[in-house]
């Protein structure tokens, strides 16, 4: 948990479409807020952060996923990016320790899926596919 325990900091790995669907969601839970944004484009994650910041000040914005995955104000990320991407934002995640919330499809391949799954296992790290309905 970060500093403030009665907050959860979620890292967005994607700021696309999907991301936006994620983050409006986030105003319903207490206590959950966007803590670091990480996207390709500095000025699309911005303008996400600001979008999203629910009163408060706006997420930190990095083009480094370093910046977000070793962030100690980070409690757990949601991935949103192209499908092909996921499986590498995934590892990363899970070697540096934080929960994933992916989008679907978790990975394309179903041997990436069981690697990942076995990695999350071994690390005892949080790994879940996310789905909208």
């Amino acid at each position: 948990m970060a500093a403030d325990e009665s907050i959860f900091r979620w890292g967005v790995i994607g700021p696309g479409g999907i991301a936006n669907r994620f983050a409006a969601a986030l105003a319903a839970v207490p206590g959950a807020r966007l803590g670091a944004v990480f996207a390709r484009d500095p000025a699309k994650g911005r303008a996400y952060a600001e979008r999203w910041r629910h009163g408060g000040e706006p997420a930190r914005v990095t083009t480094e996923l370093a910046n977000v995955l070793d962030a100690a104000d980070v409690d757990a990320v949601y991935i949103a990016t192209p499908h092909a991407h996921h499986g590498g934002y995934i590892r990363a995640a899970l070697q540096a320790g934080k929960p994933v919330l992916c989008e679907k499809p978790l990975v394309t391949s179903l041997d990436e899926c069981e690697a990942l799954v076995a990695l999350a296992r071994e690390r005892g790290v949080f790994l879940m596919e996310a789905l909208w309905t």
